[in-house]
């Protein structure tokens, strides 16, 4: 069976290694990294014409900027099975505030917010729904600041002051700074607990849970700087209990993917919920996302036991999904390691020193990296993106999988390369998107 995987990042190289694994399966990637050429052959072009001449069976779409353009419509129409969803549909993710309409029909519980679609409206959501008037070392203090659109995990701006609410909507609709021309933003209130994110294959309005992970978007220790793509992730995390993921799966993705089914959504593909836990163990949506996280997939797929292509298959033909996948009961660890400047100004073509793409970190044949910027050049690799790899590891307690990830991450140098060293040891506090 010809499977083509469209990307070229750390998520498109995990499921390439995964979909490699199921029987009979020929992985194909498009435009794919030097990680990817490990499972199967690379493919470059342009998707549709790769498609066209490769004539494969199933289709997996890894990012999102192609399904917010229509990649999965467009390929669907020239009949191949694709696990993405419609244009449409993507909106969950590329329009934060389409999204917000859509919980609020949905019942989907969320922060209070306020749509702005210029500077003026911005600043009065701003003073609507900031809570500004905390004291100072209160978590809820200030207000989140969106842009609407596509940003790669880097539109989002937690501000603690009314200088920082300032700056952020200044960035949006004054410096442009996340290239719209009618710029619109998201203005929510502050959420408080424990981050999480949980993902479902979504059918004709069914769906089934992947394992649960935890993200760390902040690009330095204890949640410090920036937010990024994502600097590492955990699955499972503690913060999803099984009480906790039947509140999820009851509260947030049933009503969510009725909706979606119920509206005329073509919503076959992944469904990615990033979620607030409440200190009384309630959920909330931060964001739907309309694909596989990053670095989330590479958590999270090592996990899923059994056959996987089967269930991708039927989401691409729009069956109803029935059953539960099986999840591996190990506890899985990738923490990025990433160029100098990152996530504002990256510096890339650095030589990497140490580099394997042979090794392994366990009997199942986990890689110890997922690549997602590496290039090479001659005989030697060079950093090539912001997040240059995921450095994984396996074991039976969180602690194993984080001391196997870290050690993989200490062969490896190059000039500017930093990472975060505190993935999956989050202190017991009140954590904010």
């Amino acid at each position: 069976m010809k499977i083509l995987v469209v990307g070229s990042g750390g998520r498109e190289d995990a499921l390439a290694w995964r979909l490699s694994q199921e029987r009979d399966a020929d992985v194909f990637t498009t435009p794919g990294n030097c990680g990817t050429a490990r499972w199967g052959e690379n493919l470059e072009g342009d998707p549709e014409e790769v498609a066209a001449r490769l004539e494969p069976d199933l289709i997996v779409v890894g990012p999102e900027a192609p399904l917010a353009e229509g990649l999965g419509d467009r390929l669907r129409s020239a009949g191949f099975a694709v696990v993405g969803p419609s244009a449409e549909a993507a909106r969950v993710e590329s329009s934060k505030s389409f999204a917000k309409e859509l919980m609020k029909r949905a019942g989907v519980p969320t922060a209070r917010s306020l749509k702005a679609r210029n500077l003026e409206e911005a600043r009065k959501a701003v003073a609507e729904v900031g809570r500004f008037s905390e004291s100072s070392d209160s978590p809820r203090r200030g207000v989140v600041v969106k842009a609407d659109g596509l940003a790669a995990g880097k539109g989002v701006t937690v501000c603690r002051t009314e200088e920082e609410a300032e700056n952020a909507v200044r960035e949006i609709f004054v410096e442009h700074r996340f290239g719209e021309d009618s710029p619109v933003a998201v203005i929510e209130e502050i959420l408080v607990g424990r981050e999480a994110s949980m993902l479902a294959v979504v059918s004709s309005g069914t769906f089934l849970l992947l394992p649960g992970a935890e993200d760390h978007k902040a690009v330095g220790d204890g949640d410090s700087g920036p937010n990024t793509g994502g600097m590492g992730a955990i699955s499972p995390t503690p913060v999803l209990t099984s009480e906790i993921e039947e509140k999820v799966s009851e509260r947030i993705f049933q009503p969510m993917v009725e909706t979606l089914f119920r509206e005329g959504l073509d919503y076959r593909g992944i469904l990615y919920a990033g979620l607030m836990i409440s200190p009384s163990g309630d959920p909330s949506v931060v964001e739907f996302n309309c694909r596989f996280g990053d670095p989330e997939a590479q958590a999270v797929l090592p996990r899923v036991r059994g056959p996987l292509l089967d269930v991708l298959q039927a989401c691409a033909t729009g069956e109803r999904l029935v059953g539960r996948l099986e999840v591996d009961s190990s506890a899985v660890a990738c923490v990025i390691a990433a160029s100098e400047g990152y996530p504002v100004a990256t510096r890339t073509g650095m030589p990497i020193e140490g580099l394997s793409l042979d090794d392994t970190v366990d009997e199942t044949g986990l890689p110890e990296v997922f690549v997602s910027g590496v290039k090479r050049r001659g005989d030697i690799f060079v950093t090539a993106g912001g997040r240059v790899g995921g450095f994984m590891g396996r074991g039976e307690t969180l602690g194993a999988a984080l001391e196997i990830a870290y050690r993989s991450l200490e062969k490896v140098r190059w000039e500017g390369m930093h990472f975060r060293r505190d993935i999956g040891r989050r202190e017991k506090r009140g954590l904010v998107v």
